[in-house]
């Protein structure tokens, strides 16, 4: 996938606030009250990629790639490896039959809607997994209908995930198929029934 997109990034702002946050850690740790907290490079990447992207004009799926892509350079040199977490989380979602349910059910793929989540926070996710991604999103969930993760990593996805996501698709498809079904019955009268019709509407003739 190419990106041609340029990132308006609030660069010194990010570096200034990164800065006064190692400031106030060193300071905290040369007193000995503190011990500083470990943030997860995923996170923080995250954190950073979401912050570029609210700036950018262009809020496509482009650009949220490039505001990652961005992003990861300080926390990540292989790439690859930085894919592999952020899928982790993706997988997370997958293995929700409810959230798999709710996406399907409303026609859209659950590993596109749940790579577009991850890149909302872990606080979404917990939110998604607890309230229901249809209730958390409602119509914005139409702005997750297409993949912006590169195409290779989609391999990430495990193979349960998979599994999941299929199971889920089958009774959705096999309800779909009972629905029809009883409609069908419903609606053509037996052939008891049309030959009582037939008798009743003959009677009087013969009286």
């Amino acid at each position: 996938m190419e990106n041609n997109n340029k990132i308006v990034a609030p660069v010194e702002g990010i570096q200034s606030e990164a800065q006064n946050n190692n400031n106030s850690k060193t300071a905290k740790n040369k007193s000995g009250s503190t011990t500083p907290r470990k943030v997860d490079p995923l996170w923080s990447v995250i954190r950073k990629a979401h912050k570029v992207f609210a700036v950018q004009i262009k809020k496509d799926n482009d650009t949220k790639l490039n505001c990652l892509e961005f992003a990861m350079h300080s926390k990540f040199d292989d790439h690859e490896k930085f894919w592999v977490e952020y899928h982790k989380h993706t997988s997370t979602l997958l293995d929700s039959r409810r959230f798999c349910n709710d996406c399907l059910s409303k026609k859209y793929e659950p590993a596109v809607v749940a790579e577009h989540i991850v890149f909302e926070g872990h606080k979404m996710i917990k939110r998604v997994l607890k309230e229901g991604v249809i209730n958390v999103l409602g119509e914005s969930i139409r702005l997750y209908d297409k993949r912006f993760t590169p195409d290779k990593t989609a391999c990430f996805v495990t193979e349960e995930n998979d599994c999941v996501v299929k199971d889920v698709s089958k009774m959705l498809e096999e309800q779909k198929s009972k629905t029809q079904t009883s409609g069908q019955t419903t609606q053509q009268p037996t052939k008891q029934q049309t030959g009582n019709s037939e008798t009743s509407e003959q009677t009087p003739e013969a009286a």
